[in-house]
């Protein structure tokens, strides 16, 4: 595979014109997440900042251990800064950058969770069926944009994002929502 080559998919990618809603049956629900370039970017930017990270502690500690051993400050200075990027980046990578939205019908509620490339999830919130007023399509600004599915939490401008994608494939997840909310949004 030689460079233009991977030059072309990835610019192929990041022209995509719109990104496809992917449901996906639970044993409690479904969940509901929008697959795009950027989610295999995603991963191999967890992928790149968890063995950068390994490769800076790494080098910070042997940079302290020898800084110690010879009494040589600015090598150990040196490794306390490498250390902390290193832990930094190591968080970067087990975080997660794929979101996704989780419908329980047993619990009857909603969990908005980030999803890692160990495919580990971190609930960044979740709401009750009944603290939702309503839920509703925003049309996409041109043809080559997606539409977007939000759902409104309680009275407020409080919203979260349920997915990204084409008209047809929002208006079938909405029906789908309408059917499983309280008061048939």
């Amino acid at each position: 595979m030689s460079i233009s080559s991977v030059f072309e998919n990835v610019t192929s990618m990041r022209n995509a014109a719109v990104p496809q809603v992917v449901v996906q049956g639970t044993d409690v629900g479904y969940d509901v997440r929008t697959e795009a370039p950027f989610g295999d970017r995603a991963v191999l930017i967890e992928r790149v900042s968890a063995i950068s990270g390994l490769a800076m502690v790494a080098v910070a500690l042997a940079g302290i251990y020898v800084g110690r051993a010879y009494n040589i400050e600015g090598i150990m200075a040196t490794g306390a800064v490498l250390l902390t990027g290193g832990i930094a980046y190591l968080w970067i990578s087990a975080r997660g950058m794929r979101h996704q939205a989780q419908f329980d019908l047993e619990k009857r509620e909603l969990s908005y969770v980030v999803r890692n490339r160990l495919n580990s999830c971190r609930v960044l919130r979740s709401v009750s069926f009944d603290d939702i007023r309503a839920a509703y399509i925003e049309r996409a600004s041109a043809t080559d944009k997606p539409a977007k599915l939000f759902v409104r939490i309680g009275d407020g401008d409080d919203l979260i994002e349920v997915a990204r994608g084409s008209q047809a494939e929002l208006d079938e997840l909405h029906r789908r929502l309408s059917h499983d909310l309280p008061k048939g949004i």
